[in-house]
Protein backbone atom coordinates (compact mmCIF):
# COMPACT_ATOMS: atom_id res chain seq x y z
CA UNK A 1 0.00 0.00 0.00
CA UNK A 2 1.31 3.44 -1.27
CA UNK A 3 1.49 6.46 1.44
CA UNK A 4 -1.27 8.47 2.01
CA UNK A 5 -2.02 11.82 0.06
CA UNK A 6 -1.83 15.25 1.79
CA UNK A 7 -3.61 17.97 -0.23
CA UNK A 8 -2.87 21.56 -0.49
CA UNK A 9 -5.64 23.69 -1.87
CA UNK A 10 -4.00 27.26 -3.97
CA UNK A 11 -7.12 28.89 -4.75
CA UNK A 12 -8.05 32.77 -5.95
CA UNK A 13 -11.63 32.80 -4.18
CA UNK A 14 -13.81 35.83 -4.19
CA UNK A 15 -14.33 36.07 -7.70
CA UNK A 16 -15.90 33.65 -9.48
CA UNK A 17 -18.01 31.41 -7.40
CA UNK A 18 -16.53 27.89 -9.14
CA UNK A 19 -13.71 28.07 -6.60
CA UNK A 20 -16.35 27.98 -3.36
CA UNK A 21 -18.10 24.61 -4.21
CA UNK A 22 -14.86 24.15 -4.67
CA UNK A 23 -13.71 24.54 -1.49
CA UNK A 24 -16.96 23.52 0.14
CA UNK A 25 -16.14 19.83 -1.44
CA UNK A 26 -12.44 19.85 -0.28
CA UNK A 27 -13.26 20.54 3.15
CA UNK A 28 -15.09 17.50 3.02
CA UNK A 29 -11.88 15.21 2.30
CA UNK A 30 -9.70 14.49 5.44
CA UNK A 31 -6.79 15.04 3.34
CA UNK A 32 -6.50 18.01 2.81
CA UNK A 33 -3.64 19.84 5.29
CA UNK A 34 -4.23 24.00 4.30
CA UNK A 35 -5.85 26.72 2.31
CA UNK A 36 -3.29 28.88 0.58
CA UNK A 37 -5.11 32.15 -1.58
CA UNK A 38 -3.64 32.88 -4.80
CA UNK A 39 -4.01 36.30 -6.33
CA UNK A 40 -4.15 37.75 -3.12
CA UNK A 41 -5.28 41.31 -2.64
CA UNK A 42 -3.36 43.83 -1.21
CA UNK A 43 -5.32 44.00 2.42
CA UNK A 44 -5.50 40.45 2.53
CA UNK A 45 -9.30 40.29 1.49
CA UNK A 46 -9.18 36.96 -0.10
CA UNK A 47 -7.58 34.79 2.75
CA UNK A 48 -10.27 36.27 5.26
CA UNK A 49 -13.18 35.19 2.74
CA UNK A 50 -11.46 31.49 2.63
CA UNK A 51 -11.76 31.50 6.08
CA UNK A 52 -15.50 32.28 6.16
CA UNK A 53 -16.04 28.97 3.50
CA UNK A 54 -13.51 26.80 5.63
CA UNK A 55 -13.87 27.61 9.25
CA UNK A 56 -12.02 25.44 11.06
CA UNK A 57 -12.23 22.31 8.68
CA UNK A 58 -8.21 23.21 7.66
CA UNK A 59 -5.61 25.69 7.77
CA UNK A 60 -5.93 28.87 5.83
CA UNK A 61 -2.69 30.64 4.52
CA UNK A 62 -2.70 34.10 3.19
CA UNK A 63 -0.77 33.78 -0.56
CA UNK A 64 1.01 36.18 -2.76
CA UNK A 65 -0.03 38.95 -4.58
CA UNK A 66 0.34 38.27 -8.54
CA UNK A 67 1.39 40.77 -10.78
CA UNK A 68 -1.75 41.07 -13.29
CA UNK A 69 -4.75 40.33 -10.79
CA UNK A 70 -7.34 39.12 -11.92
CA UNK A 71 -11.04 41.01 -11.08
CA UNK A 72 -13.09 39.76 -7.43
CA UNK A 73 -15.83 40.89 -5.78
CA UNK A 74 -14.31 41.03 -2.61
CA UNK A 75 -15.70 44.18 -1.93
CA UNK A 76 -19.09 42.87 -1.79
CA UNK A 77 -18.62 40.29 0.17
CA UNK A 78 -18.14 40.06 4.45
CA UNK A 79 -15.11 39.66 5.34
CA UNK A 80 -14.36 42.18 7.73
CA UNK A 81 -14.93 40.29 10.96
CA UNK A 82 -12.05 37.39 10.05
CA UNK A 83 -9.23 37.63 11.67
CA UNK A 84 -5.94 37.56 8.94
CA UNK A 85 -4.97 34.41 8.26
CA UNK A 86 -0.98 33.74 8.94
CA UNK A 87 1.20 34.43 5.84
CA UNK A 88 2.06 31.28 3.40
CA UNK A 89 5.87 32.34 3.56
CA UNK A 90 6.26 31.58 7.27
CA UNK A 91 3.90 28.55 7.58
CA UNK A 92 3.61 26.68 4.81
CA UNK A 93 7.52 25.45 4.53
CA UNK A 94 7.27 23.79 8.16
CA UNK A 95 4.30 22.15 6.96
CA UNK A 96 5.38 20.61 4.29
CA UNK A 97 8.48 19.26 5.48
CA UNK A 98 6.27 17.73 8.63
CA UNK A 99 3.80 16.21 6.10
CA UNK A 100 6.36 14.87 3.75
CA UNK A 101 7.57 12.70 6.52
CA UNK A 102 4.57 10.29 6.01
CA UNK A 103 2.67 11.60 3.22
CA UNK A 104 3.07 12.51 -0.78
CA UNK A 105 2.09 15.82 -1.45
CA UNK A 106 -0.02 17.01 -3.89
CA UNK A 107 -1.12 20.48 -4.76
CA UNK A 108 -4.49 21.53 -6.77
CA UNK A 109 -4.29 24.78 -8.07
CA UNK A 110 -7.11 26.24 -8.64
CA UNK A 111 -5.99 29.83 -9.18
CA UNK A 112 -2.82 31.60 -10.37
CA UNK A 113 0.41 30.13 -10.01
CA UNK A 114 2.04 32.95 -8.00
CA UNK A 115 2.22 30.54 -5.17
CA UNK A 116 3.38 27.32 -6.52
CA UNK A 117 6.28 29.34 -8.52
CA UNK A 118 7.43 30.88 -5.37
CA UNK A 119 7.75 27.48 -3.64
CA UNK A 120 9.33 25.52 -6.72
CA UNK A 121 12.12 28.58 -6.57
CA UNK A 122 11.94 28.83 -2.63
CA UNK A 123 12.06 24.95 -1.88
CA UNK A 124 13.45 23.33 -5.56
CA UNK A 125 12.94 19.85 -4.24
CA UNK A 126 9.03 20.24 -4.30
CA UNK A 127 9.43 20.63 -7.83
CA UNK A 128 10.66 16.90 -8.10
CA UNK A 129 8.44 15.46 -5.26
CA UNK A 130 5.24 17.11 -5.46
CA UNK A 131 2.30 16.29 -7.28
CA UNK A 132 0.50 19.08 -9.50
CA UNK A 133 -2.71 19.56 -10.99
CA UNK A 134 -4.04 22.35 -12.47
CA UNK A 135 -6.96 24.54 -13.28
CA UNK A 136 -6.09 26.43 -16.40
CA UNK A 137 -4.31 26.75 -20.09
CA UNK A 138 -6.85 26.11 -23.59
CA UNK A 139 -5.89 23.34 -25.85
CA UNK A 140 -4.96 23.94 -29.20
CA UNK A 141 -5.46 27.87 -28.50
CA UNK A 142 -5.43 30.45 -31.35
CA UNK A 143 -4.45 33.97 -31.76
CA UNK A 144 -7.67 34.78 -31.62
CA UNK A 145 -8.24 33.28 -28.13
CA UNK A 146 -8.43 35.62 -24.92
CA UNK A 147 -5.67 35.16 -22.66
CA UNK A 148 -6.54 31.74 -19.92
CA UNK A 149 -6.91 33.23 -17.12
CA UNK A 150 -4.74 31.32 -14.24
CA UNK A 151 -1.65 32.12 -16.97
CA UNK A 152 -2.20 35.67 -17.59
CA UNK A 153 -2.11 37.02 -14.15
CA UNK A 154 1.16 35.87 -13.80
CA UNK A 155 2.52 34.58 -17.33
CA UNK A 156 6.23 33.94 -15.56
CA UNK A 157 5.02 31.58 -12.95
CA UNK A 158 2.64 30.11 -15.22
CA UNK A 159 5.78 28.86 -17.50
CA UNK A 160 8.17 28.37 -14.39
CA UNK A 161 5.47 25.76 -13.04
CA UNK A 162 5.30 24.28 -16.89
CA UNK A 163 9.09 23.82 -16.51
CA UNK A 164 10.03 22.30 -13.28
CA UNK A 165 7.15 20.33 -12.32
CA UNK A 166 8.15 16.72 -12.32
CA UNK A 167 4.53 15.41 -12.42
CA UNK A 168 1.85 17.91 -13.52
CA UNK A 169 -2.04 17.24 -15.09
CA UNK A 170 -3.32 20.34 -16.45
CA UNK A 171 -7.20 20.45 -16.55
CA UNK A 172 -8.03 22.87 -19.26
CA UNK A 173 -10.68 25.34 -19.84
CA UNK A 174 -11.47 23.12 -23.02
CA UNK A 175 -12.98 20.97 -20.86
CA UNK A 176 -14.13 22.73 -17.70
CA UNK A 177 -16.42 24.99 -19.95
CA UNK A 178 -18.91 22.32 -21.19
CA UNK A 179 -22.97 22.96 -21.10
CA UNK A 180 -22.82 20.61 -18.05
CA UNK A 181 -20.57 22.70 -15.69
CA UNK A 182 -22.97 25.88 -16.17
CA UNK A 183 -24.67 26.89 -12.63
CA UNK A 184 -27.24 29.96 -13.24
CA UNK A 185 -29.59 31.80 -10.65
CA UNK A 186 -32.12 28.28 -11.78
CA UNK A 187 -29.90 25.63 -10.88
CA UNK A 188 -30.26 23.37 -7.74
CA UNK A 189 -26.95 24.28 -6.55
CA UNK A 190 -28.47 27.62 -6.01
CA UNK A 191 -31.39 26.26 -3.59
CA UNK A 192 -29.36 23.67 -2.02
CA UNK A 193 -27.06 26.81 -0.84
CA UNK A 194 -30.39 28.48 -0.13
CA UNK A 195 -31.85 25.27 1.88
CA UNK A 196 -29.02 25.50 4.71
CA UNK A 197 -28.17 27.79 7.94
CA UNK A 198 -24.58 26.78 7.54
CA UNK A 199 -21.98 29.90 7.52
CA UNK A 200 -20.55 28.66 4.41
CA UNK A 201 -23.64 28.53 2.68
CA UNK A 202 -24.83 31.63 3.32
CA UNK A 203 -21.08 33.11 2.32
CA UNK A 204 -21.09 31.11 -0.83
CA UNK A 205 -24.78 31.94 -2.18
CA UNK A 206 -23.53 35.36 -1.55
CA UNK A 207 -20.80 35.26 -3.58
CA UNK A 208 -23.04 33.82 -6.12
CA UNK A 209 -25.74 36.06 -5.93
CA UNK A 210 -23.09 38.98 -6.40
CA UNK A 211 -21.01 37.24 -9.11
CA UNK A 212 -24.76 36.88 -11.10
CA UNK A 213 -25.32 40.24 -10.48
CA UNK A 214 -22.08 42.56 -11.04
CA UNK A 215 -19.92 40.15 -13.51
CA UNK A 216 -21.95 36.93 -15.58
CA UNK A 217 -25.15 35.37 -15.29
CA UNK A 218 -23.15 32.44 -14.50
CA UNK A 219 -20.35 30.48 -13.15
CA UNK A 220 -18.79 27.41 -14.73
CA UNK A 221 -17.73 25.48 -12.30
CA UNK A 222 -14.23 24.78 -13.65
CA UNK A 223 -12.79 24.67 -10.40
CA UNK A 224 -15.01 22.19 -8.82
CA UNK A 225 -14.29 20.04 -11.95
CA UNK A 226 -10.72 20.02 -11.49
CA UNK A 227 -10.80 19.17 -8.21
CA UNK A 228 -12.81 15.97 -8.35
CA UNK A 229 -10.68 14.71 -11.53
CA UNK A 230 -7.56 16.09 -9.48
CA UNK A 231 -8.76 13.50 -6.39
CA UNK A 232 -9.89 10.57 -8.48
CA UNK A 233 -13.62 11.24 -7.53
CA UNK A 234 -14.21 11.99 -11.60
CA UNK A 235 -13.60 9.79 -14.62
CA UNK A 236 -11.90 11.10 -17.99
CA UNK A 237 -10.83 8.95 -21.01
CA UNK A 238 -8.38 11.05 -23.01
CA UNK A 239 -5.39 12.89 -22.05
CA UNK A 240 -2.87 14.32 -24.35
CA UNK A 241 1.10 15.36 -23.50
CA UNK A 242 1.54 19.10 -24.01
CA UNK A 243 3.73 22.05 -23.19
CA UNK A 244 2.58 25.23 -22.25
CA UNK A 245 2.68 28.45 -24.22
CA UNK A 246 2.18 31.98 -23.10
CA UNK A 247 -0.88 33.40 -23.04
CA UNK A 248 -2.49 30.14 -22.09
CA UNK A 249 -1.88 27.87 -24.63
CA UNK A 250 -1.11 24.11 -24.23
CA UNK A 251 0.16 22.97 -27.31
CA UNK A 252 0.42 18.83 -27.72
CA UNK A 253 3.88 17.70 -27.72
CA UNK A 254 4.62 13.99 -27.07
CA UNK A 255 8.11 14.82 -25.94
CA UNK A 256 6.92 16.71 -22.98
CA UNK A 257 6.20 15.18 -19.33
CA UNK A 258 3.25 17.24 -18.37
CA UNK A 259 -0.03 15.73 -19.59
CA UNK A 260 -3.50 17.59 -20.12
CA UNK A 261 -6.72 16.65 -19.71
CA UNK A 262 -8.41 16.39 -23.37
CA UNK A 263 -11.72 14.84 -22.99
CA UNK A 264 -14.14 12.29 -22.22
CA UNK A 265 -14.89 13.78 -19.19
CA UNK A 266 -17.86 12.35 -17.38
CA UNK A 267 -19.91 15.45 -16.40
CA UNK A 268 -22.48 13.22 -15.11
CA UNK A 269 -20.64 11.42 -12.44
CA UNK A 270 -19.03 14.99 -11.92
CA UNK A 271 -22.48 15.84 -10.47
CA UNK A 272 -23.01 12.54 -8.99
CA UNK A 273 -20.13 12.99 -6.72
CA UNK A 274 -21.41 16.74 -6.46
CA UNK A 275 -24.28 15.81 -4.36
CA UNK A 276 -23.02 13.06 -2.82
CA UNK A 277 -20.27 14.66 -1.01
CA UNK A 278 -22.07 17.73 -0.02
CA UNK A 279 -24.87 15.26 1.90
Amino acid sequence: MGRPECIIIDTDAGGDPDDTLAIALACKSPNVLAFVTSDETRNGARARFVKSLVGDCATVLTGLPSPYPGKHVLDKLDVSSREQPPSMEEILPRMLETAALDSDIHWIGIGSYTNLAWLFDSYPQYAKSMKVTLMGGRLNHSENDRPEHNFKVDPDAAMKVAEVAHELLYVPTTVTSHDRTYVDRAHPLISYLESGAEAWKAAALTNFDVWFAERFPASYQHDALTLGIALGAVRYTLSTHVRATPPGGLIEDRTSRVTAVAGGVDYDGFWNWVWHTLE
